[in-house]
């Protein structure tokens, strides 16, 4: 997906939950889910694809880290520097 399908699909899900919120409806939680995971990849990407600058090889975020290790997402962000863990725009990012 491009990046402005990324976003146009984030606005369409936001807007769909705010509207279910505004009247009552319930939000189901693969929707809170699909949310959550467009806004992490705005936000961890800068709302570009992120790619390591020598290598050119993307990036990852601390659930991937986690999920190849075996463990929580919060263990890695706390061990995040033995990682080679940085932050970018307020996320951990992992080469």
């Amino acid at each position: 997906m491009t990046p402005d399908t990324v976003r146009a699909c984030a606005y369409l899900v936001a807007d769909t939950i705010r509207q279910r919120s505004r009247y009552g409806q319930p939000i189901p939680p693969w929707l809170r889910t699909l949310d959550r995971n467009l806004r992490t990849e705005l936000s961890a990407t800068g709302h570009i694809p992120t790619v390591h600058a020598q290598t050119g090889a993307p990036l990852k975020a601390a659930h991937d880290i986690a999920t190849e290790n075996g463990c929580s997402a919060r263990t890695i962000r706390r061990h995040a520097h033995k990682f080679g863990g940085r932050k970018v725009a307020g996320r951990w990012v992992f080469d």
